[in-house]
């Protein structure tokens, strides 16, 4: 499993395209956040004359649900070269569920697999999974 993961994530020729980008400022670079809710109203508070970004947010949205918005995400409203990158935010309505552990990573390596293929000169960022204030129980997670 490890093996598989640090594949998925030593994706160089995206690390570097990307990091090539940022040295470039008179391209606007284009980022989009894939999440559930919790990221729904970050584009108001992001601002930057470097950076636009795009936010592809819905509300229950487990870690399935993301890896289909990004195989249907288009990238008609800026040029597919000034992507450069992608967040993912995703899994903590993975926690209410009934699936196993391993279920959960199998969804996130296909999550992964998703967004190299659809975005593969993009640099990925996976963020950590933040706590549930509606619950103790997943609060305490």
């Amino acid at each position: 499993r490890q093996k598989e993961l640090t594949e998925l994530v030593e994706e160089k020729s995206a690390v570097l395209k990307a990091a090539e980008m940022m040295g470039r400022p008179e391209i606007t670079k284009n980022v989009v956040i894939f999440s559930d809710s919790m990221a729904k109203y970050t584009q108001q508070y992001l601002s930057s004359q470097e950076f636009r970004y795009h936010v592809v947010a819905h509300r229950g949205a487990q870690i399935h649900d993301v890896t289909q918005n990004i195989q249907e995400f288009s990238t008609t409203q800026f040029d597919h070269s000034t992507l450069a990158g992608i967040v993912l935010h995703v899994g903590t309505n993975n926690l209410c569920n009934s699936q196993t552990l391993d279920q959960n990573i199998q969804d996130y390596k296909d999550l992964l697999h998703a967004a190299i293929s659809q975005f593969p000169h993009a640099g990925i960022l996976v963020s950590g999974i933040l706590p549930r204030f509606d619950s103790t129980h997943l609060h305490d997670a």
